[in-house]
């Protein structure tokens, strides 16, 4: 969010704002991994052409598609809404965003593939793994160790 430009929606679907976001996105990851630092990036990447875009700007970026089945994620999501430390946006983001997709919500900002814009599957991710049925930690330390080979 804080590379977007002051006064524009960080979730909006103009290509050009986006290029924008991701050009400088590009730049401070980079000036990061050049210090040595490792980076964690927790994002929906939801077009394959920005995640080559990225790659190809960041030789030593390594992209990881973390998933589960739709309505496991539905779930957890609204486990924590109801039980955990709210998101950022709100509570029940997955089932507002079905209620904004069915027309019932209007207007709602929820950013949240498939529901308000497509996600392409990351076939350029060097890591595709499966949540489902596991712990974050145990997820977390999955990728560690198939980063770190």
């Amino acid at each position: 969010k804080t590379l977007v430009p002051q006064g524009v929606n960080a979730f909006t679907h103009d290509d050009n704002v986006r290029k924008i976001i991701y050009e400088k996105a590009a730049e401070e990851f980079s000036s990061y991994l050049n210090k040595g630092f490792n980076i964690v990036i927790d994002c929906g990447l939801t077009r394959e052409n920005i995640r080559k875009q990225l790659k190809s700007a960041i030789p030593q970026l390594k992209i990881c598609h973390i998933h589960c089945p739709l309505l496991v994620s539905i779930i957890r999501e609204t486990k924590r809404s109801l039980l955990e430390e709210k998101h950022e946006n709100g509570d029940y983001l997955y089932l507002r965003a079905m209620l904004t997709r069915l027309k019932i919500l209007k207007n709602a900002e929820i950013a949240i593939p498939p529901f308000t814009h497509t996600f392409e599957y990351p076939e350029c991710a060097d890591l595709h793994i499966s949540s489902f049925l596991k712990k974050p930690d145990d997820v977390a330390r999955e990728i560690v160790e198939k980063l770190c080979v």
